[in-house]
């Protein structure tokens, strides 16, 4: 992460006006000398790849130390740049209090114990000076049962903000309709000389426009430019942050246009009021780890900026899974910090082979405290959703801003849905009094579906859904319905509840999903389902297998047939 982040450091959008980096170098890596830690000469080697300054100096001696701290600062602040004070030293104990160095580094443990035994003869008005010191530090740790400290994170710009409840709330993030089709006419405004590319004129320019005019048949990116500009309008600034963000993996975002004639970059969301938020897209460099630690670390700052950290492709955040464990899924645990943070995280097993269909929802459901015998709250440590409309996500843009606390936001995102005929919303669905569905119920069915019909239900989550709707129209079955888990997290049990109620005759429960059984929700709803909903669960989809994927586009589509028959035989 050291070197991806001196990458980081003169960029566009992650630049900070320079950092000073100072290394506490205790000479050796636990037990690892140096000729085996690197294969550079000095561990602030990485350091010149940005021709940033280094400092060397002795640990031993603090008046040098500061002069190294004090032109670091001069330096930082003058020309706005990194630099690096390498404090050359060692630990008296090696690696903690109960270990023993000379086991490994006898020769450099010899002379550090002969220093200290040359200090302790050295200065009787010294030593008398740190016994005095240790008696102070003793007195106040006796003192520390006793202190109360108080909580200061949700002070200055975290005003406002509480602590998420013990219940699930519910948060009205619908608009008036005059203002989304404002705002969509907004997105794709550009100035009379502004050369856009032909086929984004005709495909995006021009759709989006008709689609904004007539109310329906709105897609995921047109959802997404609505949620962001009536934040935006609303004061919020966003950040979106990843690779090819301002075009979109798929080329469905088309956020920041480049002018044809002088590749001029403009944003048209950023010119639609003077007293607006304002939108940063930020096309990062090929990282992950360093990316998404800038991107958190921006999102604690401020709850008033919604950071957004999307990876090209589902999977590619196991390059980041140190921030993951660290912070996002317990940092507000452990450190009282909130944050808002969006991934947004491509999914779906499309044919595409083990490295770009997965997002691994399994892991981050196993990350989650959600209960598996109990009722969840807002309190969860992450929500994790799989929405199946573009309202669906507009309605999660603005309920991660609107509502008056934060957490982190896991989204398993659409890559086929982004164009898929069926996958679209309208104005109405984003209008007042609208809001996020946990559960949506059967209702895009061209096969009318009587409750008092069915005979089997199934349970799925995320564009799975569309499949399984394809194939129930082919068949003509009425006799089943299909319920979508839009969140997983918390676990919607009450929605599952009413939702389960209306299906009186059904005989067969069933959780589909097209991942394979030891990855996707099944192992998370499986024990919620019956421990909290009072449903015994039958599964259809893959049998498991140590990828996320098969390689061979045949055996993919064996798959997939074999669960439609598991689902509907």
């Amino acid at each position: 992460i050291i070197p991806e982040t001196f990458q980081l450091s003169h960029l566009p959008h992650y630049s900070i006006g320079g950092s000073i980096h100072l290394v506490t170098n205790n000479q050796i890596g636990y037990t690892t000398p140096q000729h085996l830690a690197r294969s550079s000469r000095y561990c602030t080697d990485f350091a010149k790849v940005v021709n940033c300054p280094v400092i060397h100096v002795n640990g031993q001696c603090p008046q040098e130390i500061a002069q190294a701290v004090q032109l670091s600062c001069e330096y930082r602040d003058l020309f706005r740049k990194d630099i690096v004070v390498d404090l050359v030293c060692f630990r008296k104990h090696g690696h903690n209090e109960l270990d023993d160095p000379t086991f490994t580094q006898p020769s450099m443990y010899k002379k550090v114990q002969e220093f200290y035994q040359q200090e302790q003869h050295a200065d009787k008005e010294l030593d008398d000076k740190i016994q005095a010191f240790r008696k102070h530090l003793e007195e106040q740790f006796a003192n520390a049962d006793a202190y109360q400290p108080k909580a200061p994170h949700l002070e200055r710009q975290w005003s406002g903000i509480i602590q998420a409840r013990l219940t699930r709330s519910q948060w009205n993030t619908g608009l008036d309709q005059n203002l989304l089709k404002y705002i969509g006419a907004k997105s794709v405004a550009v100035p009379e000389d502004f050369h856009v590319h032909s086929t984004i004129a005709r495909s995006h320019v021009q759709k989006r426009q008709q689609r904004i005019e007539a109310g329906t048949g709105l897609d995921w990116s047109t959802a997404e430019a609505l949620a962001f500009g009536s934040l935006l309008l609303q004061g919020y600034n966003i950040r979106i942050s990843g690779q090819d963000v301002g075009r979109g993996t798929f080329s469905q975002r088309h956020g920041m246009l480049v002018n044809q004639k002088d590749d001029d970059v403009y944003i048209p969301l950023n010119a639609m009021d003077s007293k607006q938020g304002f939108l940063e897209i930020c096309n990062s460099i090929l990282s992950e780890e360093a990316v998404l630690g800038f991107d958190y670390g921006f999102s604690i700052h401020d709850p008033k900026n919604l950071v957004i950290w999307e990876a090209q492709f589902g999977d590619f955040f196991n390059g980041a899974q140190i921030i993951i464990d660290t912070y996002i899924s317990g940092g507000e645990l452990k450190f009282l910090t909130q944050s808002g943070i969006v991934m947004l995280l491509p999914h779906g097993m499309d044919g595409a082979g083990p490295e770009h269909s997965s997002c691994h929802i399994e892991r981050f459901l196993q990350m989650t405290d959600s209960k598996e015998d109990g009722i969840d709250g807002d309190d969860v440590n992450m929500q994790i959703v799989n929405p199946t409309t573009p309202a669906q996500y507009f309605h999660l843009l603005r309920r991660q801003m609107i509502r008056n606390f934060r957490k982190p936001l896991i989204v398993a995102g659409p890559k086929i849905l982004l164009r898929h005929p069926d996958c679209v919303s309208s104005l109405a669905e984003m209008s007042d009094s609208t809001h996020f569905l946990p559960v949506l119920t059967d209702n895009i069915s061209k096969t009318k579906i009587n409750p008092e019909k069915v005979r089997r239900v199934l349970f799925t989550s995320g564009k799975h859904y569309y499949t399984l709707n394809d194939e129930r129209e082919k068949r003509k079955r009425d006799d089943v319905a299909i319920v979508r888990l839009e969140e997983l997290c918390p676990f919607p049990a009450d929605e599952l509840r009413q939702e389960t109620k209306k299906y009186k005759n059904a005989k067969e429960f069933i959780w589909c999903q097209e991942e394979h059984r030891n990855q996707g929700a099944w192992v998370f709803v499986k024990s919620r389902f019956e421990n909290i909903v009072g449903i015994h669960l039958k599964y259809a989809g893959r049998d498991v297998l140590g990828t996320p994927a098969v390689a061979i586009g045949e055996v993919h589509q064996q798959e997939c047939g074999q669960i439609l028959k598991l689902a509907f035989d």
